[in-house]
């Protein structure tokens, strides 16, 4: 059985870095700009990894309003808001836009317990995550500095909702240099 917390309030605005410098824009407004639904944000490690093209999965902890047809801009993390001792320094992460991916959602499963989750969802995410142990892992890491206030069996018990995405487009350098294992 799943003890869902309560989510933190949907970000309206949008905190960018690009050549215009730092600005904050209207969530609604950057989505309609950019002919996409809403965003999926990664941190610039797990980025720098997405696939160029085809099938990827992605995992939030617990549930999510993905939904199946929708069109996401897969933005990198700049800076997370957070200092390194967790301290919240700014109102939500810094995102970029210039490296932007698109990609269309074609499955959602939410609610799934870690433990359910099975191969071909490991399949087509990042290699470092190849099994349940694995996510639980990085699960810990990422919501460990944004929910600094949650304990490991708070988190876990969360669950995971599924996300498979179909990436049809990207506007990116090469990343030919990065290991990402």
């Amino acid at each position: 059985m799943f003890s869902y917390l309560e989510k933190k309030p949907m970000v309206e605005e949008l905190r960018l870095e690009d050549q215009a410098g730092n600005r904050v824009v209207s969530k609604e407004e950057f989505c309609r700009e950019k002919g996409i639904g809403s965003i999926i944000r990664f941190h610039t490690s797990e980025f720098d990894c997405l696939p160029e093209e085809g099938i990827f999965t992605h995992f939030n902890l617990g549930t999510v309003e993905h939904s199946i047809g929708k069109r996401y801009g897969l933005m990198r993390i700049v800076d997370t808001g957070f200092a390194l001792d967790g301290r919240k320094i700014a109102d939500g992460p810094s995102l970029t836009a210039e490296d932007m991916l698109f990609a269309q959602c074609i499955e959602v499963v939410k609610g799934c317990a870690l433990h359910a989750v099975h191969g071909m969802y490991f399949r087509d995410s990042f290699e470092h995550i190849h099994d349940a142990d694995s996510l639980k892992g990085v699960l810990l890491a990422r919501y460990a500095v944004s929910r600094p206030e949650l304990l490991r069996e708070e988190i876990l018990k969360q669950g995971v909702t599924i996300t498979r995405l179909k990436i049809t487009s990207a506007r990116r350098p090469s990343r030919n240099h990065l290991d990402c294992s």
